[in-house]
């Protein structure tokens, strides 16, 4: 095994702006005919070479299908001579038409479209625009399409990718006031060899929410990630999204569970406006070995107010393809230090993660480390 230190404070994993906790949301409604919303940015799956796009899915917001009105999704190019903004073209070059009684076509539902008319081939880094609109529109329809909102000072979030829409006017705009950041792309691309895939910059969920816990409380006390990485690396810190209940005195330890445990304890005052925040706890260099199932938990050391941990649900386990980490990195609780149990099947992932400071460079027998900068590190 080679483990090379990495530079600076090393890889957080995943990165900022992934470990941002915000609220779920609706996009602006189109509710005419020539309104559209369009997701953009440049593709991203775990992998090199080529795939082929066949089936492309995302959320509804809030429906309105009395009138019978059809959409129609298509994928586009990105208009490369209007901008900023990013903004697809309006030339459809591959399309799919949802049907009025779709089962799907529904309010804050997932849904799959129809096969598309040709499969569209993507690279890494490919400019694309997944375009939704009417096909037949009926007075009183509308539509919204749904995700995270509201990243803030995540910077990087606008410049790779955005939602936008075109209403009433020709021109193209941001959904929500404050720009492209205000909500993230909610989209997953299906590519023909079944994986999945997304736009850089996206944030594919179904739900966010919180669980409210402390010390010996409940049918769990404790609740974390199990996670794996598919090479050797070591760690010195875990990081955590929590709500603190205002309680400056409201501490708490993070724990690795790596065969014996490693813990931090974290003072409320550290955590922003000791409420809300990303907690870092720094901890003794630990090495972790390849696809090895480890847990990484929140445990309360009082009894007097509750710590809650933010976590966000996907529709399909497979949607965690386009998050850090992979299908395998989940939400679990347990009682009393006893066995773990998963929280929420294998559908939740709660805002979590590690900052990893040595990395395998692959040149000796450790097994390399085939994701780095794919999926792990978004």
């Amino acid at each position: 095994m080679a483990l090379q230190r990495l530079p600076g404070t090393g890889l957080n994993i995943p990165g900022y702006p992934a470990l941002d906790y915000y609220t779920i949301g609706d996009s602006a409604i189109i509710d005419a005919a020539g309104e559209k919303l369009a997701f953009s940015g440049r593709v991203w799956f775990n992998g090199t070479g080529n795939k082929s796009i066949r089936y492309v899915q995302w959320l509804f917001g809030a429906v309105t299908k009395t009138g019978g009105s059809t959409l129609t999704v298509s994928l586009q190019d990105v208009n490369l001579a209007a901008g900023p903004q990013l903004q697809p073209d309006e030339t459809q070059d591959e399309s799919a038409t949802i049907a009025n009684a779709d089962a799907s076509f529904a309010t804050n539902t997932w849904i799959r479209s129809p096969q598309l008319s040709a499969d569209r081939v993507v690279a890494n880094g490919t400019l694309l625009s997944v375009v939704i609109e009417f096909l037949s529109f009926q007075a009183g329809d509308s539509i919204r399409v749904r995700g995270k909102t509201n990243p803030g000072t995540s910077l990087m979030v606008p410049l790779l990718s955005c939602v936008s829409a075109k209403i009433g006017t020709p021109a193209w705009g941001t959904t929500l006031p404050g720009g492209c950041s205000s909500l993230w792309p909610n989209v997953v691309l299906e590519f023909t060899d079944g994986t999945f895939g997304t736009f850089e910059g996206a944030f594919v969920c179904s739900n966010i929410s919180s669980v409210a816990f402390k010390q010996d409380t409940g049918t769990a006390d404790e609740y974390g990630m199990q996670f794996s990485f598919p090479g050797p690396v070591e760690v010195d810190s875990l990081l955590a999204w929590v709500n603190m209940s205002g309680s400056s005195t409201n501490n708490f330890q993070m724990v690795l569970t790596a065969g014996s445990e490693v813990s931090a304890t974290v003072d409320a005052n550290a955590v922003r406006e000791a409420t809300q925040g990303l907690s870092v706890a720094p901890i003794e260099k630990t090495a972790l070995a390849k696809d090895t199932t480890y847990y990484v938990s929140i445990r309360p050391n009082q009894t007097a107010a509750n710590i809650s941990l933010y976590y966000f649900d996907v529709a399909d386990n497979g949607h965690f393809q386009c998050h850090a980490g992979g299908v395998n990195w989940l939400m679990v609780a347990r009682l009393n230090g006893g066995a773990w149990s998963n929280y929420g099947s294998n559908l939740r992932r709660p805002y979590m993660g590690l900052r990893v400071c040595s990395i395998d460079d692959g040149v000796s027998a450790g097994g390399g480390f085939p994701i780095l900068g794919g999926s792990v590190v978004r």
